[in-house]
């Protein structure tokens, strides 16, 4: 016994029925050339209906493209970045697969060398990278390449490099915390510091700067922690809290770091916001939203979304201006930090 397959509709069947030549429908499916919305929305209707499905094959090998874009992290300690960095770059790469499906794109997680190769299981168009280091050697290879470069974190300009970045505005927002901790202090003690990741990124750089400008101004000594090579996130945390003079307020760069100092206060008898004040960078509205403490208010997810827009703009040769995010300050929420570190 044998069964009839339907023949496979061709571009020539989209194009003889949505009234348009074969360009036209090429054009369409690839997102080339300047096709009116109208049209656009009326060849793809055709296709849906005659249920055409584009040969992706053959596309790339046409036009030399992939459509998939890869997402790296900067960071290559495997040990550290799974309990400080790998719950936000996670987010990111969400984001970033949300916003590059829309456009017709899928993504890829990339894993670099010390020396800036970047290692995918899939060809790519784009790299996305989260956190670079100044003068990172994965986007330096890259923009060498050739290949487009988006850097979540920020980046140097490079004039007529295929490179774009969405920063956070750390330096605008942090100073409002600091602000804010001078005033609940009332002319008392007042000590903040900051809780900061083994390596200076340029986001990290920027919060530095920021930091240190505001102390310099308000005539306090700039003190600060960081995460040793080796060390357990919560073991950082209780170090930073040990210290014979205690800081009142401490700025984390984000939750997984505001997360250790919380867990640490607590077994270390310290009220949070009463006796220590703890800021940190993310999303306040999220499920993992941490109760008794500031928030300069970013969502990962959506970081990723924009990151993934500027790397199609590039891709279709756009002029993809980098962007700037403010991180407004949402004061702590209220509520027992104890039952939220027990649930």
């Amino acid at each position: 016994m044998t069964t009839s397959q339907s023949p496979r509709v061709g571009i020539r069947d989209v194009a003889l029925a949505a009234g348009v030549s074969i360009a036209t429908v090429s054009n369409v499916y690839n997102r080339r050339g300047k096709i009116s919305e109208t049209t656009r929305r009326k060849v793809m209707a055709v296709g849906d209906r005659l249920g055409y499905r584009p040969n992706q094959t053959g596309q790339a090998l046409r036009s030399g493209r992939t459509n998939v874009l890869a997402v790296v992290a900067s960071f290559r300690d495997p040990a550290v970045a799974e309990a400080s960095f790998m719950p936000c770059f996670r987010s990111i790469v969400a984001g970033a697969a949300a916003g590059a499906a829309e456009a017709g794109y899928a993504i890829t997680i990339g894993r670099a060398t010390a020396d800036g190769r970047v290692d995918t299981r899939l060809s790519h168009d784009g790299i996305i990278i989260v956190d670079p280091m100044p003068s990172d050697p994965i986007v330096e290879r890259e923009l060498a390449l050739g290949t487009p470069v988006v850097a979540v974190g920020g980046y140097g300009s490079r004039p007529g490099a295929k490179l774009s970045s969405v920063r956070l505005d750390v330096r605008g927002g942090l100073p409002k915390v600091l602000d804010d901790w001078a005033q609940f202090a009332g002319g008392g003690e007042n000590r903040p510091t900051m809780f900061l990741g083994p390596r200076l990124d340029h986001f990290t750089n920027d919060a530095v700067a920021a930091f240190q400008g505001w102390c310099a101004e308000h005539g306090i000594s700039a003190q600060g922690g960081a995460l040793e090579p080796g060390e357990a996130l919560l073991d950082a945390a209780v170090r930073l809290l040990s210290a014979k003079v205690r800081p009142t307020a401490v700025q984390c760069m984000n939750e997984s770091y505001s997360a250790a100092v919380l867990h640490a206060a607590a077994q270390l008898g310290v009220a949070v916001p009463e006796e220590l004040r703890v800021a940190t960078i993310g999303n306040p509205n999220g499920l993992g939203a941490q109760v008794g403490v500031d928030y300069l208010a970013t969502d990962p997810v959506e970081n990723g979304a924009l990151a993934a827009t500027l790397m199609v703009e590039l891709l279709q040769g756009e002029a993809a201006e980098s962007m700037s995010l403010p991180l407004p300050l949402i004061p702590r929420r209220q509520g027992d930090v104890a039952d939220m570190l027990a649930s």
